[in-house]
Parts: C-alpha cells; sequence; structure tokens
C-alpha cells in the first residue's frame, strides 16, 4: 500500500493576519474551523498555529487536528537575520493524508488564512508491505541486510536498531543516510511502531488492502524527502523536474514516485561480489523504471546555519567591506567556496548562485523572494 506520510509546504504569509498580535479580528473562518495560537515557539519561528477540523457541530469537544502553522522568524532579514519576513511552513495533520479529500480543504484553509503556498519543504513516501516483488519477505530482508547477506547500494551511512530476544536480536528499524539528507530512507517494523502510536486509521487502510495479511507484522519503507530530494529526472529531456505538493493527493501518482525513488534509493544487491555495485540486483517492485527517476547530486546538500549567515552577511554587506581590487577577488573566492562546495545551497535563495565567471559579484536580487533556509525538519515533531 503505497502512501504520503508526511506533507509539509514552504509559504508565504507576509498578508496574513497570523503575524498580527490581533488576527482573531482580522479572520472569517468556516465554522467547522478552529485556530489556537500556542504558547510555545520553535527554535526558527516565533509564532505556532494549531487549526482543528470539527466533524460534527452537534458536538464540538471533538476535534481532528487539521494543520500545523510555524511563522514569524526570529531571525527576520529585516533586522538582519537571514529569514524572509514572511516565511511560513505548513504541515497537514497526519491522518488527513490517509482520506481523499483532504486537497481541496487545505487549498481553502490557505486561502482564509491569506497564506500562499509556494512549494513542498517536505514529502514522506512510503509503501507498507510484508513481500517483495522478488519474493523476499520484509522480516528476511531486514535481518538479511543486518548480516551482510544483502547489500544496498547508495547511502552508505547506516543505522540498525534491535531489541534483544532469549535466542537473538530482533531487528525492526534500519535507516539509511541522516536526518540532513536530501533523502532519508527508514525500513522499519510499522506493526510494531503502531502499537505505541495508536493511529488506527493507518491500520483501518490496512484493512481496505487486499494484499495485507494483519495476522503478520506489516513493514513500511519509507522515503523522507526534502528540497533537492523532492527533485527527479525525465528520462526524455533530461529536464529535472520538482514534485508539486499538489501530486501526492493522487494515490496512483503517489505509488509511481515511490517505485522510481526506490530504483535508487533502495537498490538491494546479493552479497556475491566484492564490489558492491558488481553484485547481482534484487527486483524489489514491479517496473520499477519509467519515465522519471530520482535526482541525486552530491554537490547538493543541506548546510549548516553558520554557513548561511556568513553567506548572506558577506553579500550584504560586499559594498562595504570590498575597497580594493583584492578585496573583491578575496570576498569573490569566499562567496565562491560557500555556493559551490557544499556549505550553501538555498534553490530559492534571495540571490542567484556564484559560478565561476569573471566577476561573480555580479547577482540578481530578488526582493519577492522567499527563502526557505534549512526547510528540513522546521516544524520540530516533540512539540508539546
Amino acid at each position: 500500500m503505497f502512501s504520503c506520510d508526511w506533507l509539509e509546504l514552504l509559504c508565504d504569509a507576509r498578508q496574513s493576519p497570523l503575524l498580527k498580535d490581533d488576527y482573531a479580528d482580522h479572520l472569517s473562518l468556516d465554522e467547522r474551523y478552529v485556530l489556537q495560537l500556542q504558547i510555545y515557539q520553535t527554535r526558527v519561528f516565533r509564532r505556532v498555529y494549531k487549526m482543528y477540523y470539527i466533524p460534527d457541530l452537534t458536538n464540538r469537544d471533538v476535534m481532528i487536528d487539521f494543520l500545523t502553522i510555524v511563522c514569524d522568524p526570529l531571525s527576520k532579514r529585516s533586522n538582519g537575520g537571514i529569514m524572509d519576513d514572511g516565511l511560513c511552513h505548513v504541515k497537514l495533520g497526519n491522518y488527513w493524508l490517509y482520506t481523499t479529500k483532504w486537497l481541496g480543504m487545505l487549498e481553502h484553509a490557505l486561502g482564509d488564512l491569506v497564506i500562499n503556498p509556494k512549494r513542498a519543504a517536505r514529502i514522506d513516501l512510503c509503501c507498507d508491505l510484508q513481500n517483495f516483488a522478488c519474493g523476499i519477505s520484509t522480516a528476511a530482508l531486514m535481518h538479511g541486510l543486518s548480516n551482510d547477506k544483502y547489500r544496498k547500494v547508495h547511502q552508505p551511512k547506516w543505522t540498525l536498531y534491535a531489541v534483544d530476544g532469549q535466542e537473538r536480536k530482533y531487528y525492526n528499524t534500519l535507516t539509511f543516510g541522516s536526518k540532513s539528507s536530501n533523502v532519508f530512507t527508514r525500513f522499519y517494523n510499522k506493526s510494531l511502531e503502531l502499537k505505541e502510536s495508536g493511529k488506527s486509521y493507518i491500520v483501518e487502510a490496512w484493512r481496505d488492502n487486499s494484499r495485507l495479511d494483519l495476522s503478520k507484522d506489516v513493514y513500511r519503507l519509507e522515503f523522507e524527502m526534502h528540497d533537492c530530494g523532492l527533485k527527479s529526472v525525465d528520462k526524455s529531456t533530461g529536464a529535472i523536474i520538482e514534485i508539486d505538493w499538489r501530486e501526492v493527493a493522487d494515490r496512483e501518482r503517489i505509488a509511481q514516485l515511490f517505485v522510481y525513488y526506490s530504483a535508487y534509493y533502495w537498490d538491494i544487491r546479493k552479497s556475491d561480489n566484492v564490489r558492491k555495485d558488481r553484485c547481482s540486483r534484487l527486483s524489489m517492485f514491479t517496473n520499477p523504471d519509467g519515465l522519471y527517476k530520482a535526482w541525486s547530486n552530491p554537490r547538493y546538500r543541506i548546510s549548516t546555519r553558520t554557513a548561511k549567515v556568513v553567506y548572506n552577511w558577506l553579500q550584504q554587506h560586499a559594498t562595504e567591506i570590498c575597497v580594493t581590487k583584492s578585496d573583491v577577488a578575496s570576498l569573490a573566492l569566499m562567496l565562491y567556496a560557500l555556493s559551490n562546495h557544499n556549505y550553501v545551497y538555498a534553490p530559492t535563495s534571495r540571490f542567484s548562485r556564484f559560478d565561476a565567471v569573471d566577476s561573480p559579484l555580479q547577482c540578481s536580487a530578488d526582493d519577492t523572494a522567499i527563502s526557505d533556509v534549512g526547510s528540513a525538519g522546521i516544524i520540530d515533531t516533540d512539540m508539546p
């Protein structure tokens, strides 16, 4: 069963009443929605809102989590910071991603809140299954990956989690990459996780899927994608295409995207050769080769906040610190290193990227652009 388990949008909220203290006086919401300003803030944003949906107006005590909205950056560009004043992130409640009606509701709610969605900040695509196309069960593959019977190409950094049994260890979670990677891969026992989280609506979705035997454990393969990880390549033209967040409202499109990404990020081989890339490849999903493939460029990585602060400061004060041609050359070299050597990557940055050109300080400013500045995980999952 293919699904989207996380949807977080990067938005422009410069015109939204949510940035005002008297926001409630400027909003006209449907009576089924309740908006609440939380008493806490995140490490990045000053304001956190929760929006709830009331399914039955005769019982207003029952509310379903609909949106989490964070806005009003602590490090505003107008105050010398690194974020645009109108930067806003909106996360859709997990329950709605397992329904078929969330797209229209989300667009209508964003319109009422005067929030303009720009692009996806994070999308998690997942597949719940018990056997792969090659016939290997999920539990057997988990154990085989742990003892090097099988090997995974790409994402060499991995972490294995297990619990001790009476006779052996029981492996329940395997992750590849890091949380700051453009694509972070998880392979884990979802049935075990649901016993703790209590998300009954996912179990109900499983019941509607005739391929799953609920008397046995169901495993989940999940790709957490943000920034460059949301891009794919059109094989026929070579064009780089970014996933439109509206696409994940279509179950068939989710399945297509997941299978495309699995061809690269879930490339599993038998350990029958010393060189991993020469090992026999296993068929994990049916028809993994389609019109698109996952785009991976090792040059683009999530940079540290310090590098971004330095980069933006040098950009803003270039005319002040450059007196001689030698100063210009030195500054150009620093900016080139920051932007082209894995230290800074912001695809919607206020300034264009620097390349090895004769005049690297010539840049195009776009004051209306919204820059993400580290959009990955901007909404903390451990908020109260």
